[in-house]
C-alpha cells in the first residue's frame, strides 16, 4: 500500500491488487484520490481507505465483472472524507446501480477519455498540426488531474479560479506557461458546453491572465546588432562552406520565416515573376513531409536585394545541378518530421562558442531571428495586415481579413528592402 502525492501535490492511495486477478482483466493497481494536501490528514485517510479496499479484495463477489468491481471500488472513492470518526473502515454508501454508472460516466467525461474525444476534434479540423496536438494534449494533462477532484458537472467559476490559482501556487512557471494552460483549458471547456457535456462555461466571464511584469519586448528575444555581426563573422557562418547557414538565418532575419519553413524548402518553391522581375518564395506544405503552423502560413514572399546579394541565386543554381530536391541539405527528423532540428541545435552550439549574452544575460535562439524581423517592422511603422501576410499569421479584422487581398509581391519587396 503507498501513499503518493500527484503532480498538483494532492495525496492519493495507490493499492496493488492480487496477482491471480491480473489475467482476469483487472487493473494491476487501485488509484483514490484522498482529495487534501495535507499530508497528516491524508495518512489518516489513507489507512482508512486501504482498509476498506483490501476488505473489498477479501470477497470474490467483487471481481464478479469489471463493472461489480468498479462499482465497489467507486463507492470508497466518492465516500466522504471523515477525520472524527474512530471507525477504520469507510463503509460504501447504498446506491442504486443507474447512479453508480451516473457516477461512473460523469469521471470519465471529466478527463481523460473527454480530453481524447476534445483532441480527436481539433484533429479532424485539419488546421492543426500533430506537434501542435501534441502540445495540446500535455497541456490539457494536469487540467484532467484537477477535474478529477470535482467531476465535470461539479467545476465551477471557483474551481475554475482555483485552477488558475494553483498553477501558480506549485509551480516556478513563467506567467506566459500558466496563461497558456489556462487559455488550453478555457477552450477545452468552451468545446464541452457546445457538446452539451455542461450547461454553462466556468470560464465565460472571468480573466484569469497572469500579469507579467516584464515589458511586452522584454517577452520576446531579439539578437542585438553586436550579437548578429558576431554570429555572422564566426567560422562556421564564412566562406564559401558558411553559405548554407548563413542563408538559413537570413531567411528568418530578412523575411520573418519560422525555421522550420526556412529549412524545408525545395529547389522548386523558388520562383520568379518575369512580369516585373522578382525572385520569391512559395512557403507551402505541398512537398513531401512539408508542413506548416496554420492554413495562413502559407504565403509568397519575394526575395530581398539583401538576401539575393549573398549568392543566393547562385546556390540555388548549384543545387539544381547537383540534382538536389530540397534547397539546403536538411531533412525532417523525428516523431513530427522537424525540419529544422538539425540547424537549430548547431545554431545553439555556435551562439554558445560565438554570440555573448545581453545586458540582461539574455541568450538568442533561432526563433529570435524572427521576433527580430517583427520588430524592425514595428518600428517602420507596417501596416498590420501586410505584417501578418509577411508573418503567416492569420488577420481578422474584416475590412483587411476578409475582404482584403494578399498585398502584391512589388509591395511586398520594397517593405521588405526597406528594411535592411
Amino acid at each position: 500500500m503507498y501513499l503518493q502525492r500527484s503532480s498538483h501535490a494532492v495525496y492519493y492511495s495507490r493499492i496493488p491488487l492480487p496477482r491471480k486477478w491480473h489475467r482476469s482483466g483487472f487493473p494491476h493497481t487501485v488509484r483514490i484520490s484522498l482529495r487534501t494536501k495535507s499530508r497528516s490528514e491524508a495518512l489518516k485517510l489513507n489507512a482508512r481507505v486501504t482498509h476498506a479496499v483490501l476488505e473489498l479484495f477479501e470477497k470474490d463477489s467483487t471481481f464478479k465483472s469489471i463493472e461489480v468491481f468498479n462499482q465497489a471500488i467507486d463507492a470508497v472513492r466518492i465516500a466522504p472524507p471523515v477525520f472524527t470518526s474512530s471507525a477504520p473502515v469507510l463503509s460504501p454508501p447504498s446506491r442504486s446501480p443507474k447512479a453508480s454508472q451516473r457516477s461512473t460516466r460523469n469521471k470519465r467525461q471529466a478527463s481523460a477519455i473527454l480530453i481524447q474525444e476534445f483532441i480527436k476534434h481539433k484533429k479532424a479540423e485539419g488546421s492543426c498540426t500533430e506537434r501542435y496536438l501534441a502540445q495540446l494534449f500535455n497541456r490539457l494533462k494536469p487540467f484532467g488531474e484537477y477535474l478529477d477532484q470535482f467531476g465535470l458537472k461539479g467545476f465551477g467559476p471557483k474551481q475554475a479560479v482555483g485552477y488558475r490559482d494553483d498553477l501558480v501556487a506549485r509551480t516556478n512557471w513563467a506567467p506566459k506557461t500558466v496563461n497558456e494552460h489556462v487559455s488550453v483549458a478555457r477552450q477545452f471547456i468552451a468545446w464541452c458546453e457546445s457538446m452539451e457535456y455542461i450547461t454553462r462555461n466556468p470560464f465565460a466571464r472571468l480573466r484569469l491572465k497572469v500579469a507579467d511584469d516584464r515589458k511586452d519586448i522584454d517577452q520576446r528575444i531579439i539578437w542585438t546588432g553586436t550579437q548578429l555581426e558576431e554570429l555572422f563573422k564566426a567560422k562556421p557562418f564564412q566562406g564559401l562552406g558558411g553559405l548554407e547557414n548563413r542563408l538559413i538565418a537570413s531567411l528568418q532575419l530578412k523575411m520573418g520565416l519560422r525555421p522550420s519553413e526556412a529549412c524545408q524548402i525545395r529547389c522548386d518553391d523558388v520562383a520568379c515573376d518575369e512580369a516585373h522581375n522578382i525572385w520569391y518564395l512559395i512557403i507551402t506544405d505541398a512537398g513531401p513531409q512539408q508542413h506548416l503552423k496554420t492554413p495562413a502560413s502559407k504565403r509568397n514572399l519575394p526575395l530581398p536585394k539583401s538576401i539575393l546579394d549573398m549568392g543566393f541565386l547562385e546556390y540555388l543554381k548549384d543545387r539544381k545541378q547537383e540534382k538536389h530536391h530540397q534547397l539546403f541539405s536538411t531533412s525532417p527528423t523525428g516523431k513530427y518530421n522537424d525540419w529544422s532540428r538539425n540547424f537549430t541545435t548547431r545554431l545553439n552550439r555556435y551562439i554558445r562558442a560565438y554570440v555573448s549574452t545581453s545586458t540582461k544575460g539574455q541568450s538568442p535562439t533561432a526563433y529570435s531571428f524572427r521576433h527580430t524581423f517583427t520588430d524592425a517592422l514595428n518600428r517602420k511603422s507596417v501596416p498590420e495586415h501586410i505584417a501578418a501576410h509577411l508573418l503567416g499569421h492569420k488577420h481578422d479584422q474584416i475590412t483587411y481579413g476578409r475582404y482584403g487581398s494578399a498585398p502584391s509581391l512589388k509591395r511586398l519587396k520594397t517593405i521588405l528592402d526597406r528594411l535592411e
